[in-house]
């Protein structure tokens, strides 16, 4: 019986020793090229005027909105470069 509380013992200091050491992660200054320069989009509504027609407004809104989201996406591809590719998600 006492041999195997020796050995309980024995095992078990040899585990508590077994450590892994902590991974550190430094973060290093990497030189990357500017990002490239993409024009803002003209946008519909900025044709609008104060006489124009409800149907016509509500159009140059839509095509508005459409062209936002494209220029959205654009964007984002253009940042997925500098994360890595792979949106740092």
């Amino acid at each position: 019986m006492k041999r195997l509380v020796a050995i309980f013992a024995l095992a078990g200091s040899l585990c508590a020793c077994a450590h892994q050491p902590e991974l550190v992660q430094v973060p290093v200054a990497v030189p990357c090229s500017p990002p490239p320069v993409l024009a803002r989009p003209h946008l519909p509504v900025a044709d609008l005027t104060a006489d124009t027609p409800a149907n016509q407004v509500m159009k140059a809104y839509l095509a508005s909105l459409e062209t936002l989201k494209g220029y959205a996406a654009e964007l984002e591809k253009l940042l997925d470069g500098y994360r890595g590719g792979d949106g740092g998600r």
